[in-house]
């Protein structure tokens, strides 16, 4: 396997260990992964698993979605007077196309 990362380089202010921890506490973010071991994985099951492996590493539950998670912290962030863009969750768009990254370089 090569070495990779499923979070960008800019890591949206997360810590790497942070997300290992996360993946190995959680059986069902541990089978989440394996989408990106399989060569056969459909783009959609890709995408997805890149969502839900993301939300909880924001803070989000299991139910939630990415947009609705990147809703509440907006406007929990959005009368603070440092008001920062970059540590909002990441948008699906974003979500999708480095999620297909991920996939293509294990």
């Amino acid at each position: 396997m090569k070495k990779c990362s499923f979070i960008p380089s800019s890591s949206y202010r997360q810590r790497k260990k942070k997300f290992v921890k996360l993946i190995f506490r959680s059986e069902l973010l541990l089978q989440t992964t394996k989408v990106y071991m399989s060569k056969q994985a459909r783009l959609h099951r890709i995408v997805d698993a890149g969502q839900r492996l993301l939300v909880p590493l924001h803070g989000g539950k299991d139910d939630y979605t990415l947009n609705g998670l990147r809703f509440q912290s907006f406007t929990k962030l959005f009368g603070k007077d440092n008001f920062n863009l970059d540590s909002l969750p990441p948008t699906l768009e974003a979500v999708f196309q480095h999620s297909l990254r991920t996939n293509q370089q294990i």
